[in-house]
């Protein structure tokens, strides 16, 4: 990815915010909405292209899920890079830092909105395989 690249017609690539061992997640413009979003994109297709099919299962599940500390899901859909199919999801762009990097007020307060958050994925019957604190992002707004 690259900083000023056009993902689907609609969104503009502007900043990497994080990155993994199967993906990146860049803040972008909605150029539709006006509005600040957050692409993930699945660069571990490139090596792994099997990898593409749990990509889009979870694009689906967390589309799927409805609670105010897990992030919304906008879009999802995939995009050329570099004569490659890369899957991507758009999310909203959270205000907030990892609770890795964190100073929390309360680690009460944030392991139980974490906890409510894990109980509703599980409710669903889905099981979050890669929980830690660079996953989890403290906002200072609670939504929900």
């Amino acid at each position: 990815m690259r900083e000023g690249m056009n993902v689907g017609g609609r969104y503009r690539v502007q900043q990497l915010v994080g990155k993994g061992g199967f993906g990146e997640v860049w803040d972008a413009l909605d150029l539709t909405l006006k509005r600040r979003v957050a692409i993930k994109f699945a660069t571990g297709v490139v090596q792994h292209p099997e990898a593409a099919k749990r990509f889009a299962r979870e694009a689906q599940t967390l589309a799927s899920l409805h609670h105010g500390s897990i992030v919304t899901v906008h879009d999802a859909g995939t995009t050329d890079h570099d004569g490659h199919s890369m899957p991507y999801l758009v999310m909203e762009m959270l205000n907030g830092v990892t609770w890795e990097t964190a100073r929390v007020d309360s680690v009460v307060e944030t392991g139980t909105r974490l906890a409510e958050a894990l109980a509703h994925v599980h409710e669903a019957e889905i099981v979050h395989r890669d929980v830690k604190p660079a996953n989890i992002m403290i906002s200072p707004i609670r939504r929900g």
